[in-house]
């Protein structure tokens, strides 16, 4: 299985082989890490000033409105501990960025 098959699998929660991961040779100044196969971006964007911002160790809101909460000590981008779709109920009212 190459690559892009492979996190194919991983986004449709299809059983990958192995966790997919961006190189930081990937990384776009503002944008987060573009990955050239898919052509999306893999890290949300987030509020510059007050949002999310792993680099900075900052916990916070991205774009999708999860909060991201990051690991003191650097290690991890952090993990999303609230969502704002944490009912199906909530969708109709929830406003998608642009």
């Amino acid at each position: 299985m190459n690559s892009r098959e492979n996190a194919i699998k991983a986004i449709g929660f299809d059983g990958p082989e192995r966790v997919p991961f961006n190189f930081n040779e990937f990384e776009s100044p503002g944008l987060g890490f573009v990955d050239t196969d898919f052509d999306y971006l893999a890290l949300p964007f987030s509020d510059p000033e007050t949002g999310w911002d792993p680099m900075l160790n900052r916990s916070g809101l991205d774009e999708w409105g999860c909060y991201w909460t990051v690991d003191p000590s650097g290690r991890a981008m952090g993990l999303v501990t609230g969502c704002p779709l944490s009912d199906w109920e909530d969708l109709e009212a929830y406003d998608f960025p642009d």
